[in-house]
């Protein structure tokens, strides 16, 4: 059973998350204030705050808004609407939901040991056959302790791998506190989420192109 039990999960239409990302640098690590919001299952608001630079990423179902390297803000093209549906389809929140009516298919896959957890990887594809990603379950617990998926990383496209820890009971349902990010083989820092609510209220003008 899931972390806080599936009538818990089946109760979230949505989430909003505050916190920060930390990435390693060669002298001293670099953080940036981190706040994102979703509404399952194809809205979402992120926005990362780089030393007051703003850096935008929203999707309002079928159209959507992101921050360029110039700065500007441009509307995502087909691709990036793709890619936003396909990272909306992996969120754990969602997966977790549909545990006893799945749209997914799910299989075993292979063992492994993940900061020397002993886990078990389960494979998710979609109604179409199209990979979505792997999860890793714990061996002792049977708690999710990372995912693994292909998708948009600053180097391309690439293998992205999220390492759990710290869960914590949010509103009846445990969601982790800190998550290690290995993009193409490479560390690529931590996300620390200091405060959750659920169900949150997202008004139009917050789906909105910012100005």
């Amino acid at each position: 059973e899931v972390g806080g039990g599936l009538e818990n999960y089946k109760k979230v239409t949505g989430l909003s998350l505050k916190g920060t990302i930390t990435i390693p640098g060669g002298h001293q690590d670099f953080v940036m204030d981190y706040e994102a919001a979703y509404v399952f299952p194809n809205k979402r608001r992120n926005v990362i705050n780089a030393m007051g630079q703003m850096a935008y990423d929203i999707v309002n179902g079928d159209i959507g808004w992101k921050t360029v390297e110039s700065g500007a803000v441009e509307p995502m093209t087909d691709e990036d609407l793709t890619e936003a549906a396909g990272e909306m389809a992996r969120n754990t929140v969602l997966i977790f939901q549909q545990l006893d009516n799945p749209s997914y298919k799910a299989v075993y896959d292979c063992p492994d040991l993940i900061d020397g957890i002993a886990i078990e990887y389960v494979a998710l594809t979609d109604s179409e056959g199209n990979a979505m990603c792997r999860l890793g379950i714990g061996k002792e617990d049977g708690r999710l302790v990372c995912k693994a998926y292909h998708g948009m990383t600053i180097f391309g496209p690439g293998r992205i791998e999220e390492i759990y820890s710290n869960e914590t009971d949010f509103g009846g349902i445990m969601l982790p506190q800190d998550i290690k990010r290995i993009v193409s083989g490479r560390d690529f820092g931590t996300i620390h989420i200091s405060e959750v609510v659920l169900n949150p209220e997202l008004g139009p003008e917050m789906l909105e192109k910012p100005q």
